[in-house]
């Protein structure tokens, strides 16, 4: 009887050892991979700070971002307006034709180039140099021509292509 009590006992004592040594490995593996979340949020902070320390990303961005400065009605604009698109927003023309099946016009190609660039009514009219309401038909023309629902914004729809 006291050989099978200590049998017992022995084996009791192992399978404690053996709870708390997998106990503790559970957790000091739940603390590695706690540290390795914390690791993780740590570069992932760090690597949005990047473009804010990189001022020649910074500049790019910013250029990108940025429409050109245009005098009044000058032949020369609506070529710089066209050289700027194709290069900074290559693909917004043939997503357009993507879209409608067909190619836009000139006038209405480069009314999207200069909603693309954010440009008021006011300045597309004096680039163009034509009245706000000729720019105002022209936009309706142009978002019945792309075949967009009445609640859907002209300027949102071509801000989303390209």
């Amino acid at each position: 009887m006291d050989l099978l009590n200590g049998i017992l006992g022995v084996s009791l004592l192992l399978s404690l050892i053996t709870i708390v040594v997998l106990i503790r490995r559970t957790v000091m593996w739940r603390m590695d991979i706690r540290n390795a979340y914390l690791r993780l949020d740590k570069i992932e902070e760090e690597m949005e700070q990047i473009p804010k320390q990189c001022p020649v990303k910074q500049r790019l961005e910013e250029i990108a971002h940025s429409k050109p400065s245009l005098p009044e009605s000058k032949p020369g604009s609506i070529e710089l307006i066209r050289h700027y698109i194709h290069f900074y927003h290559p693909t917004l023309i043939n997503e357009i034709i993507q879209h409608t099946g067909e190619k836009p016009s000139s006038t209405d190609e480069l009314l999207c180039m200069m909603i693309k660039l954010e440009y008021t009514n006011k300045e597309i009219g004096s680039i163009l140099s034509i009245t706000n309401s000729s720019v105002l038909t022209a936009r309706y023309r142009l978002k019945r021509k792309l075949n967009l629902s009445q609640d859907q914004q002209l300027d949102a729809w071509i801000q989303s292509m390209g």
